[in-house]
């Protein structure tokens, strides 16, 4: 004998309806007790897309962070590369760290730190990212960690929902 399965007496609209409600109550608690969940990066100082705060804050060696009140009215998303103890070299062209190497723009607009042998210091950490128009630690020194607001992953490159969108329905932007 073959066993019947009831059909749910509940329809699929309620079900659909009652997730979605409880997505958006949890995340609204969890916005009203922790803080800001989604932050978007549209700049090309490190990958372009939506990043989710962790649940793990804890902070490692190329973390990304996000960065309250070092520029007015603006948060930056950069990455830890430099941690109290660690020592890094500026020189004219570059600040270098733990083996890499960050080339230093010529701007006469932004500060610039002096020529020498540094040591990250207690309560501030070094943040980098991989562009060389980034505008962090390369400019502004090591950042005081009262300026962390918080950790945060990648979950959806922009770039790469265009590139989707571009395969799936032709280039946008052709070149004849």
């Amino acid at each position: 004998r073959i066993p019947s399965f009831k059909k749910s007496s509940v329809p699929f609209s309620k079900i659909f309806v009652g997730i979605v409600l409880s997505l958006i109550a949890f995340l609204w608690f969890y916005h009203v007790f922790v803080g800001t969940v989604f932050y978007s990066n549209t700049t090309v100082s490190n990958t372009r897309g939506l990043y989710l705060r962790s649940l793990d804050q804890k902070l490692n060696y190329n973390d990304c962070v996000i960065l309250k009140d070092v520029v007015p009215y603006h948060k930056l998303l950069k990455m830890i590369k430099g941690f109290p103890g660690d020592e890094y070299v500026v020189t004219d062209t570059s600040l270098e760290i733990r083996g890499m190497t960050y080339p230093i723009q010529k701007n006469d607009s932004i500060p610039h730190l002096v020529p020498g042998i540094y040591t990250v210091s207690e309560d501030t950490v070094l943040c980098l990212n991989p562009n060389p128009n980034s505008f962090d630690s390369r400019y502004l020194g090591p950042i005081g960690i009262e300026h962390l607001e918080a950790k945060v992953i990648l979950v959806l490159p922009y770039d790469d929902i265009g590139n989707f969108i571009n395969t799936l329905y032709g280039t946008v932007a052709r070149k004849d």
